[in-house]
């Protein structure tokens, strides 16, 4: 049976309606407009996994070459599953360049999901193998690039570039979710992949929460609390200090790393090729 669910698969060829090619044109529109403007090399960049109670936030940068159309092209979340698999393949294997970040649930809950949403995108960007002449994002400005950057609201649903990337951010968060179930069975993290369902949420009351969940996003939950009371002061100080470090522009790439016979590091911090290690200390 899962060879032939494997083998419908492979076979399964993406139908293009002449709607999808007027949607393409109508989402294209703007590209033309920049590339009149000098602009040749135009970085999409979106996310997926803003909401879900568990598992990372994931972002994606992505040039699209001007000489190919990508039909079938929409906001991630309005296509079909089959539909985004895909276009996936497709884009990775015609982009000029792309690049696809997460951004794990300890990191959200240090520097909170705003915070590590932004950090995703502009790891993304900094992470095309070709640079691009200006980045568009769908709604959040990013900080700190000298090219430009424009974030335009529905961007996913209005620039093929910005489309692609959520395309590419969506589907490997979803096969990261997957992954996930076969090391956290019980939570049906293939399902729902993280969102807060009533499936997911029966799962918690029965299991508790596991290292993938967002304790800031579990507030009510007595474990979160039973689990921020060793060493609480501790806690909310390295987490000002990470908010505070992320908005100057550091990207925050480990907390409390443990280094046997030597001690923990309170966090590891990542700005213009250049690592920090960084010791909080709270009184």
């Amino acid at each position: 049976m899962a060879d032939t669910d494997k083998k419908n698969k492979s076979k399964y060829k993406m139908r293009i309606t002449d709607k999808d090619r007027e949607r393409w044109r109508d989402m294209q529109a703007y590209t033309e407009e920049l590339v009149s403007q000098g602009y040749q090399a135009i970085a999409g960049v979106d996310e997926a996994g803003r909401g879900p109670l568990a598992g990372p936030v994931v972002a994606a940068a992505c040039i699209l070459p001007l000489d190919r159309q990508f039909p079938g092209l929409n906001d991630s979340k309005k296509m079909t599953v089959r539909r985004r698999e895909t276009l996936y393949q497709d884009i990775i294997e015609n982009a000029i360049s792309y690049s696809i970040v997460p951004v794990s649930a300890e990191i959200i809950d240090l520097i909170n999901i705003r915070n590590a949403t932004l950090q995703g995108m502009a790891a993304a960007v900094r992470s095309l193998k070709v640079m691009p002449d200006i980045v568009l994002t769908d709604a959040m400005a990013l900080q700190g690039f000298s090219i430009p950057v424009q974030a335009i609201i529905k961007g996913d649903s209005k620039v093929n570039c910005i489309a692609a990337a959520s395309v590419l951010a969506k589907v490997s968060r979803d096969r990261l979710m997957r992954e996930y179930d076969a090391f956290y069975p019980g939570y049906g993290f293939a399902q729902h992949k993280g969102y807060g369902t009533k499936a997911h949420y029966q799962a918690l009351d029965d299991l508790g929460s596991c290292s993938i969940h967002r304790q800031s996003f579990l507030k009510d939950k007595q474990e979160e609390t039973r689990s921020l009371s060793v060493n609480r002061l501790g806690v909310k100080c390295e987490r000002e200090v990470a908010n505070h470090l992320s908005k100057q522009g550091f990207a925050i790439i480990g907390h409390r790393f443990s280094i046997h016979n030597v001690g923990e590091i309170d966090l590891i911090c990542l700005r213009d090729d250049t690592i920090y290690f960084v010791e909080v200390k709270a009184r």
